[in-house]
Parts: structure tokens; C-alpha cells; sequence
């Protein structure tokens, strides 16, 4: 069985090098479940302050660039932040017990 080495010295067999690359693809998709509603909200903010806008969660104001209304759009962005008090437990969760699955 022909073996893949790395520069750290690890040598792994065609089976083991399949389930480190899943490993890494499902923690990597993991967080981004978690932590890709603050993501977003910290692209709205930050949208909105490249943009020059007043963004925040009570209300839009109006966000006129290029004849494009902006302000809704990026106060959607911030609010979907509040979906990582979900996601970021479950995620969580989920990572635990893949963890425990991967270690039996």
C-alpha cells in the first residue's frame, strides 16, 4: 500500500489520508454552520461602514449609493447575526460528537 508523506514527517496509507481530508472538511463546514451568521453580521457592519451608512438593529436609515437602496439589505445582514446563538451550540455539539466518533 503506497504511503503519502508530509513535510512533518507523517507518513499515512491511502485510507488514512482519506479520513484526515473528511476530518478536516466536515470541522471546517462545522464552523461554518457555527459561526457563519456573525460572519455575515460583521460584513454588514462592515458594508455599512465602508458604505457611510447609520446600520443597526432598530431600523434602517437610507443608504443611497449608486441608485441602490442599501440600508435594508445590510440591516438583514446584522440581525441575521442574532442566528448564532443557535447555531454556534449546535455546531458545538456536533463537533464534540464527531470528535468522540473519530476517537472509538
Amino acid at each position: 500500500m503506497p504511503l503519502t508523506c508530509y513535510p512533518i514527517f507523517l507518513c499515512l496509507s491511502e485510507k488514512q489520508n482519506y479520513r484526515m481530508y473528511t476530518t478536516i472538511i466536515i470541522y471546517a463546514v462545522l464552523f461554518l454552520i457555527g459561526a457563519g451568521p456573525a460572519l455575515v453580521a460583521m460584513l454588514g457592519f462592515l458594508l455599512g461602514n465602508l458604505l457611510g451608512c447609520n446600520i443597526n438593529e432598530a431600523g434602517t436609515d437610507p443608504c443611497v449609493r449608486n441608485g441602490v437602496e442599501w440600508g435594508e439589505t445590510l440591516s438583514s445582514m446584522v440581525v441575521f447575526g442574532w442566528l448564532t446563538i443557535v447555531t454556534f451550540p449546535l455546531a458545538a455539539c456536533a463537533a464534540i460528537g464527531y470528535t468522540v466518533y473519530l476517537f472509538l
